[in-house]
């Protein structure tokens, strides 16, 4: 750069204590990211994909079922959850979700609150502790591959102050700093008003989200330590909660796992099909012309006619499901919740969040009428058996 500035030799004010470890800690993660190490530990490994949502408690009926059906389809090998008011009675595995691996924090003498780790099974995890471990503050540090995560969830109203949670958090990402040298920081949750500065200044971790998740808000953060995360979107979840989901990528992410497919038959059915079907129906003569013929003639004529309006109004579609489908997943719930994923990739936000409070009522239902036939069933074996 050129430029008519005239030289001079005064240096620049020196730095305060905590800014100049700030100062260092950024440089640190700007020279780690094209480390020969650490580049070569990123290739071997895949970057999991995130999912960062405050579900304003897992506890209620059927969220723990919307949430498996949007983990799957978005993805996700990370999710980490806030305010999940999970206590002491709520067992794992009652709450766990088939594929993952749970871990949790919850909040202890005290109502709401608690944050939880789903890390997929076919991921490496582990628990990590710090040093300086303190049950007062939300936060819980998973070990998951290449990447360590820290799920927090900061309340409205606190018992500690917010410099003090950031002094912890500062600690906690100098131990891991030193601990997992090559490893990938995240540090993600519901953070309310803790100060976004803040975080930057005594950590150096980089925020990726820069649209708000609930109202006008940006409450749900993510923080790493490396810009490997380049596609971030905010959407709207089946899971009945007044915030929206995270969801981060990497953009050569490209998964392996296995899946055992199968086919599956359906007709779609919408109220534009059934109008069309009830007007052109209308203008139909079923009555029997030819009196001499039999009636099963007459029937076979009848129903070849139906056959061809239903092939005609609602023709038979197939779509592909796969082992990973929860049990309750119908082919119609799996048609929905792609054109959900289409629409969310095409950045058409608003109708895919449609969609989701649609396909959480089907759900909803389905899993309503489950519930009544088990509990049918059982009441007419204990008949049987008195």
């Amino acid at each position: 750069m050129i430029g008519h500035r005239p030289v001079t030799t005064a240096r620049p004010p020196p730095l305060s204590k905590r800014a100049a470890r700030s100062a260092t800690i950024k440089v640190c993660r700007s020279s780690a990211s094209v480390c020969p190490n650490k580049t070569a530990s990123l290739n071997n490994h895949r970057l999991p994909s995130l999912y960062v949502f405050n579900a304003a408690s897992l506890a209620k009926p059927h969220a723990i079922e919307n949430l498996s059906v949007e983990l799957e389809y978005c993805n996700t090998d990370i999710a980490i959850i806030s305010e999940t008011h999970f206590k002491e009675k709520h067992i794992d595995s009652v709450i766990s979700i088939p594929g993952y691996v749970l871990y949790r924090r919850d909040r202890k003498k005290r109502r709401g609150g608690g944050v939880a780790v789903y890390v997929r099974s076919s991921i490496p995890s582990s628990m990590w502790n710090a040093s300086n471990d303190d049950p007062t503050y939300e936060l819980l540090w998973v070990e998951a591959g290449c990447v360590i995560v820290g799920a927090l969830y900061h309340p409205p109203r606190t018992q500690y102050s917010q410099q003090s949670l950031l002094d912890y958090i500062e600690q906690a990402v100098d131990d891991l700093s030193k601990q997992f040298p090559h490893s990938v920081i995240v540090l993600a949750g519901d953070m309310n008003q803790l100060a976004d500065n803040g975080i930057i200044e005594q950590t150096g971790l980089i925020p990726i989200v820069f649209q708000p998740t609930r109202q006008s808000n940006i409450l749900d953060r993510i923080y790493v330590s490396d810009t490997c995360y380049s596609t971030v979107r905010v959407v709207k979840s089946m899971v009945k909660s007044d915030h929206h989901a995270v969801v981060a990528y990497h953009d050569t992410d490209n998964t392996t796992i296995t899946r055992v497919r199968r086919t599956l038959t359906y007709r779609k059915r919408t109220p534009t099909q059934h109008a069309l079907f009830l007007a052109h129906i209308a203008t139909l003569n079923f009555d029997a012309d030819d009196n001499e013929k039999s009636v099963q003639r007459n029937f076979d004529d009848f129903y070849e006619t139906l056959l061809g309006l239903l092939e005609a109004f609602y023709p038979e579609r197939t779509i592909t499901v796969s082992n990973r489908d929860p049990d309750f997943i119908t082919a119609d719930i799996k048609r929905k919740l792609r054109r959900k994923n289409r629409l969310m990739r095409a950045a058409r936000v608003e109708e895919a969040s449609a969609l989701a409070i649609q396909i959480a009522k089907d759900i909803t239902r389905r899993n309503a009428r489950s519930l009544n036939k088990l509990q049918a069933s059982s009441n007419m074996k204990e008949v049987f058996d008195s």
